[in-house]
Order: structure tokens, then sequence, then C-alpha cells
């Protein structure tokens, strides 16, 4: 295949082209396959970016949950310990006054009647002394 007119053979031409478009496809090729791995990336940021969005919400509705939760069980637990309060002050109540009725009827005195005895005692000693030093003075 010689030179016709300073020209390529016809044959060499055909080649050529047909590596220029081997080649040329075969870059295409790579340059899409880059493109796949960038639009990949960028999807698989998106994706990675409402991912972490989504479970900064879930995080956000959990510790609103929490606290409605937690306040509900303080709740509950105060209404229980002011009823359980009111159940223990009514029975101390109700066994002070049988307790005191058993005394009355067994004619044990109580506390108060030792007091007011107490008080009494400390006045007629008194008293007493009184006059004794009244006795001896005159």
């Amino acid at each position: 295949m010689t030179k016709v007119n300073g020209e390529k053979p016809q044959m060499i031409e055909v080649v050529e082209e047909k590596q220029n478009v081997v080649v040329h496809s075969a870059h295409r090729l790579m340059l899409a396959g880059l493109g796949f791995v960038s639009m990949g990336q960028d999807r698989l940021d998106e994706t990675q970016d409402r991912f972490v969005e989504f479970f900064d919400k879930l995080v956000e509705r959990g510790e609103a949950l929490e606290k409605d939760g937690r306040k509900m069980v303080d709740d509950m637990f105060k209404r229980r310990k002011d009823q359980a309060q009111k159940a223990t002050d009514k029975a101390e109540t109700e066994l002070d006054r049988r307790l005191e009725e058993l005394l009355a009827r067994m004619n044990v005195p109580t506390r108060d009647d030792i007091k007011e005895l107490t008080t009494k005692v400390n006045a007629l000693n008194r008293k007493v002394d009184e006059l004794k030093k009244a006795a001896v003075t005159s």
C-alpha cells in the first residue's frame, strides 16, 4: 500500500479511523465510568446526609418521649406517695384514738394526765418548801 498522490493508502486510513473510534469509544466509556462513580458518591453523600438528618429526628423524638415518660412516671409516683402519706396519717390518727380509748377503759393515765400531775406535784413541792421556810423563820 503505497502512497498515491501524497495521500495515505485507503486501508491505512480505514484502520486509523477504526482505531480512533475504538480509542474514542474506550475513552468515552472510561469517562462514563468516572461519571458513574462521581454520581454514586454524590448519591451516597446525599443519602448519608438524609440518614443523619433522619437519625437526628429519631433521637429528638426519643428524647421528647423519654421526657414525657419520665414526667408521667414522676407524677404517678408523686400521686402514689401522697396517697400513701394520707393513708399513713389516717391510720396513725385512728391508732392513736383507739389506744387512748383502750387506755381510758383500763384506767391507765395518758401522757397529758401525767404531765398535768407532774405540774401539780411540782407546784405542791414549791408550796411545801415555802411553808418550811416560813415555819423556820417564825
